[in-house]
């Protein structure tokens, strides 16, 4: 074996096992931070709950079931890939990311929570971000080189790109991206049709014109993934975001519905690695 391909073994193990550790501490402190929201709820949520006929202990016990779901999910298939393939790149990538991700897409979506990382301790914020480094930014790079390591169709690193300015741009105005107003509501919809449609449409191509046998097999579950996490993703915020609110439909009720139904889809995401942990 090359010296090389010790050194890279060497730094990926390493991260990996930072990511591993540092996301199972930072998801914990996520549960508990939900627990402290969920006794101390703004009155939009109050009266929106009351509406619904719950209470501050029934919304954390929702939202610990959907968040335990999610890094559940994300966190053991990702230890199962880098444990099953160790000495592949695509693999270790593969792993990394799934790890990350199944922090960094668990937390309440709701405006008044996300201030946990302006006013939180810094400690969390650093260590949450971190996991965050490794998994929005690169999920459109993963849908776009798996299962090769490969940008393919070669436009896709674009995409890539496009995605990766997105995901900093929402990190920075977290507030802003998880409760669009007028035309911020059209602008989201419109780079998640870009990005999720043109992963779509990305492995379309790769799976009738680039792969192999064996790559279209894999690719064929990749596919069934992003179809439903396209789907749920743009068509329940449309309903939401833009159908209700022409309709006249408002209020206390609808507006935490929009929550618990955002967070909801966000755990559409695991389909992903369930999708990825057959393929592979």
């Amino acid at each position: 074996m090359l010296p090389n391909t010790f050194a890279w073994m060497r730094a990926g193990r390493a991260l990996w096992i930072l990511l591993a550790l540092n996301s199972m501490v930072t998801f914990a402190m996520t549960l508990y931070f939900t627990w402290d929201f969920a006794q101390h709820l703004p009155p939009r949520l109050v009266a929106g709950l009351s509406a619904l006929g719950w209470n501050g202990d029934t919304y954390f016990w929702y939202n610990a079931f959907l968040l335990t779901v999610n890094f559940v999910c994300f966190y053991v298939i990702g230890v199962a890939i880098y444990l099953l393939r160790p000495m592949e790149r695509i693999a270790l990538f593969a792993s990394i990311f799934f790890i990350a991700f199944g922090t960094a897409n668990a937390y309440v979506s709701a405006p008044e929570y996300l201030e946990i990382f302006r006013t939180g301790p810094l400690w969390y914020t650093v260590s949450f971000n971190l996991n965050n480094l490794f998994a929005w930014p690169l999920f459109i790079a993963f849908c776009a080189v798996f299962p090769t390591g490969h940008f393919v169709p070669h436009w896709t690193r674009y995409l890539a790109a496009i995605g990766f300015v997105i995901t900093i741009l929402w990190s920075s105005f977290p507030e802003q991206f998880a409760n669009p107003q007028g035309a911020m509501v059209f602008v989201l919809l419109a780079a998640l049709l870009t990005l999720f449609g043109g992963s779509f449409l990305a492995q379309i191509l790769r799976y009738r014109y680039y792969s192999t046998f064996a790559q279209r097999q894999q690719t064929k579950w990749l596919l069934y993934g992003l179809a439903l996490i396209v789907s749920g993703t743009l068509l329940i915020p449309t309903v939401f975001y833009v159908i209700l609110p022409a309709s006249g439909f408002g209020g206390a009720r609808t507006t935490v519905l929009a929550d618990l139904v955002g967070n909801t889809v966000s755990t559409l995401f695991v389909i992903l690695p369930l999708a990825v942990g057959v393929a592979i």
